[in-house]
């Protein structure tokens, strides 16, 4: 298991700065966790111990799949949010993965910027490429991959030059390996969903969509709000 310790520390990505900054925190013990415990999210907290959550209603925004994931945190995380007397100008999400709770509230207007903080650099490298210049190309590249045994064996087995290279093996390592494992060592799906093996996993056109809708949205936000010089 990774440590988590200080993963703070080193944001990935960061949009413009505002006074208020909403944190979405999984420190047990963390000042923030005590923060959503407060008198004003109590009522959450009560719900959120009864209440099942049906994440399949959760819009899909990430182009990453996980097992375990966060999917579960969003309507809680969106209702609190949504409780508050303003809307925070910047949500940050630590131990980012997927992203999928702070792109849900970048896409619900529920915050004006999101910052991304994530150290594990296979995951970094796509947040990387998708919020540098390259998410196009990125999403580009997926769409014409040809995903065959053979052609991921060999592109999984070579040397990344580059941040663009990395992230896209690290999307095919997260569709084709076993549970969305990217640990080394972690075997390729054999029977996959429905029998249909390696490419069980593998959307081409829907990542490319995704990651297409995250640039735009991006692009989007940096136009009206550019990043202080």
């Amino acid at each position: 298991m990774r440590q988590r310790k200080n993963l703070i520390h080193r944001p990935l990505t960061r949009f413009p700065h505002g006074q208020d900054v909403a944190i979405l925190s999984l420190f047990e013990n963390s000042t923030d966790a005590q923060r959503l415990k407060s008198n004003q999210s109590a009522s959450i907290m009560r719900d959120m111990a009864r209440r099942v959550i049906n994440v399949s209603a959760v819009p899909h925004r990430s182009p990453f799949r996980y097992p375990g994931g966060k999917t579960w945190l969003v309507p809680y995380v969106r209702q609190w949010l949504r409780s508050l007397p303003s809307k925070p100008a910047e949500f940050a999400e630590p131990f980012a993965g997927g992203g999928i709770v702070g792109l849900s509230m970048l896409f619900d207007e529920l915050t004006a910027h999101l910052s991304l903080i994530e150290l594990d650099e296979q995951i970094a490298s796509v947040w990387k490429a998708m919020l540098g210049n390259n998410g196009l190309e990125l999403a580009a590249r997926i769409v014409a991959f040809d995903l065959t045994k053979e052609n991921v064996v060999k592109e999984l087995a070579s040397e990344p030059a580059t941040v663009l290279d990395r992230a896209f093996q690290t999307i095919i390592r997260n569709r084709v390996q076993r549970g969305g494992i990217m640990a080394p060592g972690a075997g390729l799906l054999k029977e996959g969903e429905n029998g249909h093996g390696i490419g069980s996993r593998w959307y081409p056109q829907t990542l490319s969509k995704r990651i297409t809708d995250i640039v735009g949205k991006c692009y989007y936000r940096h136009l009206l709000a550019p990043p202080s010089q």
